[in-house]
């Protein structure tokens, strides 16, 4: 035979030694331990489509009224501004202005949820940028968790109105000579005053806010968990890449003169087939509650996860050595790589000192991509890049602990 003819048949030796890897592997993959895998991607799956009603951001979630009192002996444009203001609140029922006798009875009857009482003179004494005394809250004690919610809403509205009353009683003073009638006076400082309260509780008239870039709850829920399978179906291979040391057929292979990539090649392969088989209930049902996902960029980013972190299971397997505490430490490892990649906290909420290394981990651009893809946006900036990027550090790293594991295991066969 020729030599030409040898190097036209070589490569299809190795094709077909590759596709009998691949037969191998999915047969040895088939075991309990893979069977239990998959009932718990299906459980999470299931887990997340019946959570999915609860995780969406709607109004409807809080269908409570908020009626309240207000007891202001002097009856002063303090307590009607206020009365106005919070009557056009969404979710507020009722705001009564009366006495503190009904308002404490309507609070035994539980029709509201507390009583705010203004000391006598309170508006006067307001007027005089003298010390206030303090408003009285009269808490119903049978309702606390909305009680906690309109409290703190309360607090943030006194502190900004307190911020704003210097300028709200300089521009009283200079437009008083501008009124000759009292009525009209008063009305103009109520509209006045209304207005500014308005700005100071919603913020939206004094500032602008850009919510672009606004969280969605769901989103963040449903990329974190497909990267945590992903990454989790991973693992599968660092226990057969450890199996395939400690019983010898490393070096059997080796000895054999096969390529050294042909078994890790076909392993992941054969894990990327069971991937998109556990992951296709969830990709089916992702794109039925969101028509816009775009499945051409979600799919390639959490099979570019999977293969990524299949190579460093792989390597992490070979350099075990049957240890014990690989699978926790290689488990540990895969929760920073989630807590850097932002799937477990937002960027939002990481500490200044950890935002630098998000581009380190595997699933920063994985997640990023999942979630632009589920609300129909491209591909962020640095993704495609970041994969080749980490695919090659993975395969690098594979060779060298293949390499090492190799030589160690010589030696020991030699000692």
């Amino acid at each position: 035979m020729d030599p030409w003819t040898k190097a036209r048949r070589r490569p299809r030796g190795r094709v077909e030694m590759l596709f009998g890897f691949i037969g191998f592997h999915l047969r040895e993959t088939l075991t309990v331990r893979t069977l239990v895998l998959f009932a718990a991607v299906l459980l999470a799956t299931a887990f997340l489509f019946l959570a999915m009603p609860y995780l969406a951001v709607s109004g409807d979630r809080i269908s409570y009224e908020l009626s309240l009192s207000i007891v202001d002996p002097d009856q002063s444009l303090i307590s009607e501004a206020l009365a106005s203001l919070m009557g056009n609140m969404n979710n507020m029922g009722e705001v009564y202005r009366e006495d503190i006798e009904t308002a404490r009875a309507r609070l035994s009857s539980n029709e509201i949820l507390m009583i705010i009482q203004m000391p006598p003179g309170f508006y006067d004494i307001s007027l005089s940028l003298e010390k206030r005394p303090p408003i009285t809250l009269w808490l119903n004690p049978r309702m606390p968790a909305e009680t906690a919610i309109f409290v703190r809403a309360l607090r943030s509205f006194s502190d900004s109105i307190a911020g704003i009353q210097a300028a709200y009683v300089s521009f009283g003073e200079l437009i008083r000579p501008l009124y000759s009638d009292v009525n009209d006076y008063n009305q103009e400082l109520t509209d006045t005053f209304s207005q500014l309260a308005v700005w100071a509780l919603t913020r939206r008239a004094v500032v602008t806010t850009d919510e672009t870039a606004r969280m969605s709850t769901p989103l963040h829920v449903i990329s974190g968990l497909m990267c945590l399978m992903c990454m989790q179906m991973g693992l599968l291979m660092m226990a057969q890449a450890a199996e395939e040391r400690k019983s010898g057929v490393m070096v059997r292979m080796a000895l054999s003169q096969a390529p050294w990539w042909a078994s890790p090649l076909a392993r992941q392969l054969a894990g990327l087939l069971w991937a998109g088989v556990a992951l296709a209930p969830m990709v089916t049902g992702l794109k039925i509650y969101y028509p816009q996902a775009r499945l051409e960029y979600i799919l390639p980013a959490i099979f570019g996860l999977f293969w990524v972190t299949a190579a460093v299971c792989q390597g992490a397997g070979y350099l075990s050595g049957g240890s014990v505490f690989a699978l926790p430490g290689m488990w540990m490892a895969i929760l920073v790589f989630l807590l850097l990649g932002g799937c477990i906290y937002p960027q939002t909420l990481l500490p200044d000192a950890l935002k630098p290394l998000m581009a380190l981990s595997p699933a920063h651009f994985a997640y990023r991509t999942v979630y632009a893809g589920l609300q129909g946006d491209s591909v962020p900036e640095g993704a495609l890049a970041n994969f080749f990027t980490m695919a090659l550090v993975s395969a690098v790293f594979l060779r060298l602990a293949w390499k090492k594991s190799l030589g160690a295991d010589k030696l020991r066969r030699q000692g």
